[in-house]
């Protein structure tokens, strides 16, 4: 239940101090990390808690504190005081605490805080809880881990002498419905101060600290976002291969021993010209080709914001989102044991996360399949002019019908591959 009666009117501002001193210790006002979902509203009640850390005995406060987009205060009655550190009386079992308060909201997000007392009566101990904000959070938010800062921080022992902090940040983790965020959320906590309290709750992941990520793990399949460009010093992808598999990776890896890749740089014809890399680049979409477990890794990797990225190659277009693929591309797929890029035509499937399609526009091409007698990767048209089409009965038939076919290509050197049209 909310407890602190509502101010009406506020006669003292804070008064303006002439900060002195050394920070002999941790001296910060921020909130502690929390979880939420979308779709909170303010009839929940739902409280997020300030800590204020201090070496000092403070009298009054004030801070601006920055809010991800989709997260607002109770403007009408923004927070609790905690009884067992401000000074104040309980009535009737609800605590009136003696500080006052004024808060604004100068732009969506920002909240500008002011706590004061006329009898410059202190706030109690040097650490805990202070304040529990009561706030919603929109039905649209999308789960992630957002920061949270606090910037413009004064904290006042008396009328003349405090101390001002340097910006800090925090975190919140906003989870789907089953409590999970994106495998691939990244937390870009920027380069403001992280007090202790925030520290050991930090993921042990795909955490960035001054434009720095230490533990990189992307899962595969799963959505990817960079907002801003980063460093890794450590990045690591590992996806499973059996046979064929395109791969778009936000970072360069070298191809490990066991499996190869393949740029695919244009088309001649009906056919796929590849160009074989002993290198994955950054935001090139290749075609991998062995059996087991892919594990890449780079050390110092460098990541692009993604909306800068460009992520096109050759004839090959990457996309770190799972997407419905567009009709007129290509998705290499295995349909009746025969893998190829398939012609896209009404019924659109999911292309994952860290995947690639095929563009060869009107090429009048159903399939582009892989040669059974490859002696490495090696791509053309089973539909070719010239090629002889017969059934599953080895009856020839003058064009490629519907189902299982087998092809003799007009190159002498295919001949009896089945196809699928």
């Amino acid at each position: 239940m909310k407890k602190m009666s509502k101010i009406k009117s506020f006669i003292l501002l804070l008064v303006m101090f002439t900060l002195t001193g050394s920070l002999l210790a941790e001296d910060v006002v921020q909130v502690k990390p929390f979880t939420t979902t979308p779709g909170i509203s303010i009839d929940d009640e739902e409280t997020f808690s300030m800590e204020l850390v201090n070496t000092n005995a403070y009298t009054a406060l004030e801070f601006h504190l920055f809010l991800p987009e989709g997260i607002t205060l109770d403007m009408d009655y923004p927070f609790d005081m905690n009884s067992d550190r401000f000074p104040g009386k309980f009535k009737k079992g609800v605590f009136i605490p003696n500080h006052d308060y004024d808060i604004t909201n100068p732009t969506p997000g920002q909240y500008y805080v002011k706590i004061y007392n006329t009898s410059l009566e202190t706030i109690e101990g040097t650490e805990g809880e202070i304040l529990s904000f009561y706030y919603e959070t929109s039905a649209e938010m999308k789960p992630g881990l957002y920061p949270i800062r606090v910037t413009g921080t004064v904290l006042a022992i008396d009328s003349h002498n405090g101390v001002e902090p340097a910006p800090s940040v925090s975190f919140v983790k906003i989870t789907d419905s089953e409590g999970n965020v994106p495998a691939n959320a990244l937390l870009d906590l920027g380069n403001d101060e992280i007090p202790s309290f925030v520290r050991t709750e930090l993921p042990e992941k795909n955490v960035i600290i001054n434009g720095v990520c230490e533990n990189l793990v992307l899962t595969d399949g799963e959505d990817f976002e960079v907002a801003t460009a980063f460093t890794a010093t450590q990045a690591n992808f590992t996806t499973n291969v059996s046979g064929y598999k395109t791969l778009v990776l936000p970072f360069e890896a070298d191809v490990p021993d066991g499996f190869s890749a393949s740029k695919a740089i244009s088309v001649t014809g009906t056919s796929i010209n590849l160009e074989s890399a002993s290198t994955i680049d950054a935001n090139s979409p290749v075609v991998i080709h062995g059996e087991g477990s892919l594990v890449l890794t780079q050390e110092n990797a460098v990541l692009a914001a993604t909306d800068d990225a460009n992520l096109t190659s050759g004839v090959l277009s990457g996309t770190f989102k799972s997407i419905p693929a567009p009709v007129g591309s290509y998705v290499l797929q295995k349909q009746n044991g025969l893998i190829g890029f398939y012609l896209v035509a009404d019924v659109q499937p999911t292309v994952g996360a860290f995947r690639a399609l095929l563009y060869v526009p009107d090429s009048g091409v159903k399939v582009y399949t892989i040669a059974d007698d490859a002696t490495g990767i090696s791509f053309s048209s089973a539909l070719e002019e010239g090629n002889e089409y017969y059934n599953m009965s080895g009856q020839r038939v003058g064009k490629a019908q519907k189902g299982i076919n087998i092809v003799k290509r007009s190159s002498a050197n295919a001949i009896g591959k089945k196809i699928l049209y």
